[in-house]
């Protein structure tokens, strides 16, 4: 599986790479939202984890954008998208899923809590494609 990390900040990304890393997954970073959807252009992922705290557009833009990419770009098909965010907030998470996300979950504090939510996350992505037949492309 190959996760993409969409974060400005320095500690959350590199506890979620280790953990990663751990479970055997390829990951690849980037620092804001313009970068993270020329990233997922160049190269496919089947996870995209995107916080909160990024310089130029803010997460519900960047994941309407890699939907209108993975919409029209050819074989491109849906990533599992996830708004990371530092606190529950029911407006923040309907509106993440409103625009595009699968899922917006707490940001994890400790590479237990990472472990915990990409093995989550892969269940879901499971999901995903088992569904994703029968309406095509996002």
């Amino acid at each position: 599986m190959r996760v993409l990390i969409v974060n400005n900040s320095q500690g959350e990304p590199d506890l979620l790479c280790r953990a990663i890393k751990f479970l055997g997954f390829t990951v690849d970073s980037a620092r804001s939202g313009a970068e993270a959807i020329q990233c997922h252009l160049r190269q496919r992922h089947d996870l995209v984890m995107l916080c909160m705290n990024l310089p130029d557009y803010d997460i519900c833009s960047t994941a309407q954008a890699i939907r209108q990419l993975e919409r029209t770009e050819p074989g491109f098909t849906p990533s599992l998208l996830c708004g990371l965010v530092t606190i529950s907030d029911a407006v923040m998470r309907e509106n993440c899923l409103k625009n595009g996300m699968d899922s917006c979950v707490m940001e994890p504090r400790s590479s237990l809590e990472a472990i915990e939510l990409l093995q989550s996350l892969r269940k879901d992505r499971r999901r995903i494609r088992r569904r994703s037949h029968l309406y095509g492309k996002r």
